[in-house]
């Protein structure tokens, strides 16, 4: 038995995507940690999120499988 480990930049995670679809993606990232870090109840939280949800569906599957995660920051 073995581990494989690997470290990596956010970055490294999109690679065969656009240079426009990246900076998108960058900036959804960073207002996303930003509404999860407001300091609202999690439904206001979860009603401004919700645009996000439908933006990440129509991404590509590992992008979106990346970015899901954030949502369960909200506390």
């Amino acid at each position: 038995d073995h581990y494989t480990y690997a470290l990596g930049g956010d970055g490294c995670m999109m690679e065969g995507i656009s240079s426009i679809e990246k900076e998108e993606v960058i900036e959804k990232l960073g207002e996303i940690e930003e509404i999860c870090s407001l300091p609202l109840t999690r439904k206001k939280k979860w009603d401004k999120l919700r645009q996000y949800v439908v933006w990440i569906s129509g991404k590509d599957v590992k992008i979106a499988m990346k970015l899901l995660p954030l949502f369960l920051k909200i506390q």
